[in-house]
C-alpha cells in the first residue's frame, strides 16, 4: 500500500467534521426501554446479511458488549437498560455478540449472559482471555497471562458468567510473550475437545504469531482495531487473513465514537476517559484513500 503524506487536520477540525462521517443510523430505531420484552423466536436474522468467519456463520453486524458496565466517561449505565439494548439489537437481526473477561472485569459477561438467555441457541457469542485477571475476584493484576492452566480457569469463569455451556468463538485478547503460541493453541484445543470452545481467534497479534497459531490449531478469526481513523490492518493483517482463510473482525469501527456524531468541537472528557487527549484517533488521521480491495469484513458495532 502506498504511503501517504501526513494530514494537517487538527483536533477541532476533525471534531467539526465528525457528524459527516456518522455511522449511528446503522442501529437506528432500536428501543432501549428497560421494559423491552425479549424478542420472539425467529425475529432475528430477517434484516441483516450473514457472513462467514472461516466456517463460522455470523450476522454481518455484531454488537460489542464492552462499555455496558462502565462507559468511556466512567459513569455506570443502568443495567436493565443495557439488557434491553442487547435484546433489542437481536430483534433488529444482530446475532453476533462480543465480550471479554476483561470488560468490567467480568461484569459485561454477566450482562450479556443474562440478556441472551431467551435466545442463546440462536446467537454466536465470543469472549476473550489473556490479561492477568483473578478468575474468582476479577482483580486486574499487572501484565498478561496465557499460561494453559490460567486459560482453562478463565474459560470456566466465563462460561458461568455467560450462563452457557460453550463459547462459540474464544480470542486470545493479547499475545503473552512469555507463553509460546503453540502452548496457547494446545490449551484451547483441550477446551474444544471438551466442547467448551467451538472456535478460536487472536487479537492484535503479529503476523508470525498468527501463522504459527494457525499452523497449530486452525484460527477462525482475527480481531483488530480498524476504522476510517485507523486503517493499519490493510497493509498486512487483512491480506494475511485472506491468504489463510481467516475471518477479520474490526473493533472500534466508529473510532471510539469520534465518527458517530456524538463528539463535536465543544466536547469535554471526564477524568479517566481514554478519549481525553484524542491521541488514539488523531495520530491515525490521514488523507482519504479509496477503499481497500478486500472482502468486506464483519462490522462490529462497538464505538
Amino acid at each position: 500500500m502506498v504511503s501517504e503524506p501526513k494530514s494537517n487536520v487538527g483536533r477541532r477540525s476533525l471534531l467539526q467534521s465528525a457528524g459527516v462521517l456518522a455511522a449511528a443510523p446503522v442501529l437506528g430505531g432500536i428501543s432501549t426501554s428497560a421494559t423491552a420484552q425479549a424478542p420472539s423466536p425467529g425475529a432475528a436474522a430477517r434484516t441483516i446479511d450473514r457472513r462467514k468467519l472461516g466456517n463460522l456463520e455470523v450476522s454481518s453486524i455484531g454488537l460489542g458488549v464492552q462499555n455496558n458496565s462502565r462507559k468511556y466517561d466512567t459513569t455506570v449505565p443502568y443495567r436493565p437498560e443495557q439488557i434491553a439494548l442487547i435484546r433489542a439489537t437481536y430483534d433488529c437481526g444482530v446475532t453476533f455478540f462480543d465480550t471479554a473477561e476483561a470488560y468490567g472485569p467480568h461484569e459485561c459477561e454477566r450482562i450479556l449472559g443474562e440478556a441472551i438467555q431467551p435466545f442463546r441457541n440462536r446467537v454466536v457469542i465470543t469472549s476473550k482471555f489473556g490479561w492477568n485477571i483473578d478468575p474468582e475476584t476479577g482483580e486486574q493484576r499487572q501484565g498478561l497471562n496465557s499460561k494453559p492452566e490460567h486459560i482453562k480457569l478463565a474459560v470456566e469463569g466465563s462460561l458461568k458468567r455467560l450462563r452457557t455451556d460453550r463459547i462459540d468463538l474464544l480470542y486470545q485478547h493479547r499475545v503473552d510473550p512469555g507463553v509460546p503460541i503453540e502452548d496457547v493453541a494446545g490449551a484451547v484445543k483441550d477446551l474444544m475437545i471438551q466442547g467448551k470452545v467451538l472456535h478460536w481467534g487472536l487479537s492484535e497479534m503479529g503476523l508470525q504469531t498468527l501463522r504459527r497459531a494457525h499452523a497449530a490449531l486452525s484460527v477462525t478469526a482475527v480481531q483488530s482495531e480498524y476504522s476510517m481513523l485507523w486503517r493499519g490492518p490493510e497493509k498486512e493483517v487483512i491480506p494475511a487473513c485472506e491468504e489463510l482463510g481467516i475471518g477479520f473482525v474490526p473493533w472500534s469501527p466508529f473510532g471510539v465514537q469520534f465518527l458517530t456524531g456524538w463528539i463535536d468541537a465543544n466536547t469535554r472528557f471526564a477524568t479517566g476517559d481514554i478519549r481525553g487527549s484524542g491521541k488514539r484517533s488523531l495520530e491515525a488521521v490521514k488523507k482519504p484513500t479509496p477503499p481497500p480491495k478486500h472482502s468486506w469484513p464483519v462490522l462490529f458495532v462497538r464505538s
